[in-house]
C-alpha cells in the first residue's frame, strides 16, 4: 500500500512512511503467541450445573460470591442460568484437582447443594424411562425433575408429560443405575409408576426373498 507522507498520521499501526511506502510498526504491536493463548485457556474452567434454575438469581449471586471468597485464585465468575453453565477464570492454571475443588466450593455455596461437573465430562449414556401417573408438567413434571436432580452424576433431564417419559443424561463415572432413577421417581409421588421405557421398533418394508 502506497500513501503520501502527509497522511502518515492516519495510520496508527504504521511506524512511518519511507519512500512513499508504509513501514509496519512491528515492535509496537504486541503479538499473541499460540502458547500464550493456550495459557489463557488453561486458566478458564467451565462447570455444568444441572440443578441451577432458570431464574434463580439469588443462587447465582451466592455462587459468584463464594467462589470469589475462596482461596482457589478465582479472578472472575460468569453464570449462564439458561445454559446452566459457570465460566470461572483463574489467576493460575487449572487441572482436574482444581476443577473438583471449584465444583465442591460451588456445591457448598447454595442451600440446595447444587452438583457441578466440568464441561469436558461428556454424558456417558442416556436412560429413557416411562413414568405413568404424570398428568402435567406444572406439578408432576417438576416433581420428577426435582427428584432426579438429587442424584449425583445426572447432567440433564428432559421430561414429557404427554408421552409420560423422562430422558436422563448421566455423566462419566456416574454409579446410578436405572433402578436408582426409578426409586427416586417413585419416592417423589406415590402415584408415579416408573419403569424402563421400551425402545420403539422401526417398521421396515421388507421384500420377501431378499
Amino acid at each position: 500500500m502506497v500513501v503520501s507522507e502527509d497522511h502518515h498520521e492516519l495510520l496508527p499501526l504504521v511506524r512511518g512512511v519511507q519512500d512513499g511506502v508504509c513501514v509496519p510498526a512491528t515492535e509496537d504491536v504486541p503479538s499473541v503467541t499460540s502458547s500464550q493463548r493456550r495459557d489463557d485457556e488453561d486458566r478458564v474452567v467451565f462447570l455444568v450445573v444441572p440443578g441451577l434454575a432458570d431464574e434463580d438469581h439469588e443462587a447465582a449471586v451466592q455462587i459468584e460470591a463464594a467462589l470469589k471468597r475462596s482461596a482457589l485464585g478465582v479472578r472472575s465468575v460468569q453464570l449462564d442460568l439458561l445454559e446452566k453453565l459457570a465460566r470461572i477464570e483463574l489467576t493460575c492454571r487449572a487441572d482436574e484437582a482444581m476443577e473438583a475443588a471449584l465444583a465442591d466450593e460451588l456445591r457448598r455455596a447454595t442451600s440446595a447443594q447444587l452438583v457441578a461437573y466440568p464441561v469436558w465430562q461428556h454424558r456417558e449414556r442416556i436412560v429413557r424411562l416411562r413414568v405413568d401417573g404424570m398428568r402435567c408438567m406444572t406439578n408432576c413434571g417438576r416433581q420428577v425433575i426435582r427428584a432426579l436432580e438429587q442424584i449425583p452424576g445426572v447432567l440433564h433431564i428432559h421430561v414429557d408429560s404427554k408421552s409420560k417419559t423422562a430422558e436422563v443424561a448421566l455423566a462419566k463415572g456416574c454409579t446410578a443405575t436405572e433402578v436408582d432413577l426409578i426409586k427416586y421417581i417413585r419416592a417423589a409421588n406415590p402415584r408415579f409408576d416408573a419403569s424402563i421405557a421400551k425402545e420403539k421398533k422401526v417398521r421396515t418394508n421388507s421384500i420377501p426373498g431378499a
